[in-house]
C-alpha cells in the first residue's frame, strides 16, 4: 500500500515515521517547505514540548506515549531530538495554577 502524508509538521512527521515502520506500507511525506522553515508553527532552532498538562489531566497518558515515541525516534536515528530542561511554576498559595500543578503531580504519582 502506498500512503502520502501531506504536511510534515509535528503531527505529520510522526504519522509518516509510524507508517514507515509498517511492513507493506510505502510511505511518502510532502510539505510545502523544508523541515523547520521559519514559517512553520514549530520553526526555528527551538521547540516547546509540554511534559505537563495543567488543564486536562486526562492528556497525561498521551503526553507520556508521545515522550516514549520521541525516545524511540532518537534511538532509531542516533540523534538527540529533545533536551528537557525543566519548568518553574510559581504563584500564591491557593492560586489556580498551583492547584493544577498539584493535581498533575497527584495523577503522575498514581501511574
Amino acid at each position: 500500500m502506498k500512503v502520502a502524508v501531506i504536511g510534515l509538521g509535528a503531527i505529520g512527521i510522526q504519522v509518516l515515521w509510524q507508517l514507515s515502520r509498517i511492513n507493506g506500507v510505502e510511505a511518502h511525506g510532502f510539505d510545502k517547505a523544508y523541515p523547520g522553515h521559519p514559517s512553520a508553527g514549530a520553526g526555528g532552532e527551538s521547540r516547546l514540548y509540554w511534559n505537563m498538562e495543567l488543564v486536562e489531566p486526562s492528556y497525561i497518558p498521551l503526553i507520556e506515549r508521545a515522550a516514549a515515541a520521541w525516545k524511540k525516534l532518537e534511538s532509531a536515528s542516533g540523534q538527540v531530538l529533545r533536551d528537557p530542561t525543566g519548568v518553574l511554576i510559581y504563584g500564591s498559595e491557593g492560586a489556580m495554577t498551583v492547584k493544577l500543578v498539584g493535581t498533575w503531580n497527584q495523577a503522575a504519582s498514581n501511574r
